[in-house]
């Protein structure tokens, strides 16, 4: 009987070891696992402000969209004044022919009003011809002024179009360039962290498993019930805490 209260004297220090082990055990991977939610927190606070940074890329990427079309309705415009000009240079062409062929018409009448015989028959008549193709030929002259005041003003707009829609473009392709790499870079920052997310997540579901595996449980009072003639033999040593754990633990991410 001394023997058998030996024996499970043995036993139950062998149990007590064990149940300090796993003790120990236990809080390590209560530590391992709060480590792991900490990791965690700090990775989705992350993906929050990559998230952030990529929804003002795109909103930026929006606005540089809007700038390009303005920039292209610019420049529709200034095509627009140059066929403007164009038709003012081809007016301003048929109003010198038509001023010249008034000129040579006057300059003839001049020539029979000192040449005819019949000019004091007739020089009431080509003097109110003469005063006629002035005031006409002076109102060319004016239209003339006025078309040439007008393309002036025209160029003027046209060469400030230019220049302004020429380094809109340069301003407009340097921002989007930029935007595409800023857009590139927090899309992968993205992608990496959804993916550290996940693994994390998985080990913190399995760790969460393992400590419920490990929760200790010394049977004391089946040791006490057990038969005399039947002494227990000490159990072998847990060598390895998570093989044993592991050996029929279902997989928490089928």
């Amino acid at each position: 009987a001394k023997t058998y209260i030996q024996q499970l004297q043995e036993t139950l220090k062998s149990y007590q070891n064990q149940n300090s082990s796993l003790q120990l055990e236990f809080t390590k991977e209560k530590s391992h696992r709060e480590s792991v939610e900490e990791m965690l927190k700090k990775e989705r606070e992350k993906t929050v402000n990559v998230t952030k940074e990529l929804n003002e890329t795109k909103a930026s990427l929006f606005n540089a969209t809007n700038e390009l079309h303005h920039v292209t309705t610019v420049a529709s415009e200034g095509q627009g004044l140059r066929e403007s000009v164009t038709r003012l240079q081809r007016e301003l062409v048929v109003g010198g022919e038509v001023q010249e062929r008034y000129r040579q018409r006057v300059n003839s009448l001049l020539r029979h009003l000192q040449h005819s015989t019949e000019v004091e028959i007739t020089q009431n008549s080509f003097s109110s011809q003469v005063s006629a193709l002035n005031q006409e030929l002076q109102n060319q002259n004016n239209a003339l002024s006025a078309a040439m005041l007008r393309l002036n003003e025209l160029d003027a707009q046209l060469a400030k179009r230019d220049a302004t829609s020429a380094e809109s473009k340069c301003l407009l392709e340097e921002a989007k360039n930029e935007f595409h790499d800023q857009l590139a870079v927090a899309e992968s920052n993205y992608n990496n962290l959804k993916m550290a997310n996940t693994k994390l997540e998985g080990e913190l579901v399995e760790l969460r498993y393992q400590l419920q595996c490990l929760q200790p449980q010394v049977p004391v009072e089946g040791v006490a019930r057990s038969p005399p003639s039947l002494p227990l033999a000490p159990p072998e040593p847990f060598s390895n805490l998570h093989a044993l754990v592991n050996i029929d633990a279902p997989d928490p991410n089928p």
